[in-house]
């Protein structure tokens, strides 16, 4: 693990939902810091500002065989970092060959990175996953397996010491040299802000009280307008206008969106519940909303739980500026310290 180096601070004044949204998320995530890498975790390489991952251990441990459902999206997040402009060459600081040392990494596992955002072999091979060899031809989406061991082995869990601690060392700084460098920074937080609307509106099954399955997207259930266009304001004459939200009903799903990252399916039962009994954007729906999720028995989500999830989000969004100081203190706060309290 590497801990992030440069800070991503939003702009004063922000008042775009899905600019605080994703900045909210990425304090919890990675202290809001540039090239943070995590590798200790089962997926071989989480990285960039929100942590996407290389590979989908669940995918792993139900293993089908078809490489297309293993890789995660840093992968894309890669491509997308490929294709920016690098800046004036600063010395050792330098962003192509911060990029080149990636794919040197890359190409000596026999791999490249396609246009599509997918890790593929270079040439034919036989690949080894879990007990079968497995035939591949070149162009040939790679296996996670392969992807886990060869960047966290052996079988993703790294000695603390030895030959396959050095391996993962090695990889785990190329891609800090990458991640970090300033030249790639607006390129992560656009891909992140893509990756949360697309997640929000993206269409799924959603299992109602009554046990009857529908279509929705996050976006229906949780906001009143397009995501995109949704903005933060707390002049009372724009109360109630097409795509105004309040600082309650914005800190709301904002604790939404950065705990959806850790657990979206979690996530998504709790906004569901609170969907059926409120009305997006009122003060119900907020109150009730950071209430189940900062309760919520889930990891480490639990407001009891002095470093976890919620208490983290709560002190990085009181201490940022963004939200009045009274959602957060006081008899009447919106998100108290103590929500049972």
């Amino acid at each position: 693990m590497i801990l992030g180096t440069s800070p991503y601070a939003l702009p004063s004044g922000c008042d775009k939902h899905v600019d605080r949204a994703f900045w909210l998320t990425t304090t919890v995530e990675t202290g809001a810091k540039f090239g943070a890498i995590m590798m200790a975790d089962g997926t071989a390489l989480t990285a960039g500002l929100d942590q996407h991952i290389a590979i989908y251990p669940s995918a792993l441990a139900n293993e089908n065989y078809n490489a297309k459902d293993d890789q995660g999206g840093v992968w894309k997040l890669l491509r997308r970092l490929e294709t920016v402009k690098a800046g004036a060459w600063d010395g050792d600081n330098d962003y192509a060959g911060a990029l080149a040392l990636v794919w040197s990494e890359l190409s000596n596992y026999g791999w490249y990175l396609a246009q599509d955002g997918v890790l593929r072999y270079l040439k034919s091979k036989e690949a080894k996953v879990g007990s079968k060899k497995l035939q591949c031809s070149a162009g040939d989406a790679v296996f996670g397996a392969e992807i886990r061991d060869a960047l966290t082995p052996p079988l993703g869990r790294v000695p603390k010491e030895g030959v396959d601690w050095g391996v993962s060392k090695q990889w785990a700084l190329a891609f800090h040299g990458l991640f970090a460098h300033p030249d790639g920074h607006q390129a992560q937080v656009e891909f992140g802000k893509e990756h949360l609307v697309h997640r929000t509106k993206a269409v799924r099954t959603f299992t109602y009280a009554d046990r009857i399955r529908r279509q929705r997207s996050v976006e229906a259930l949780g906001y009143t307008h397009d995501v995109t266009l949704m903005r933060v304001s707390e002049d009372p004459k724009e109360e109630g206008a097409p795509g105004v939200m309040s600082p309650e009903y914005d800190l709301a799903m904002c604790l939404y969106q950065s705990n959806s990252v850790n657990a979206p399916a979690v996530a998504n039962k709790i906004l569901l519940a609170v969907s059926e009994r409120h009305a997006a954007g009122s003060v119900a729906f907020s109150q009730h909303l950071i209430k189940a999720l900062g309760t919520s028995s889930y990891g480490r989500w639990d407001d009891d739980l002095e470093h976890g999830r919620y208490q983290r989000t709560r002190a990085a969004a009181r201490a940022s500026g963004l939200w009045p100081r009274s959602l957060f203190d006081g008899a009447s706060a919106l998100m108290p310290k103590d929500l049972e309290g």
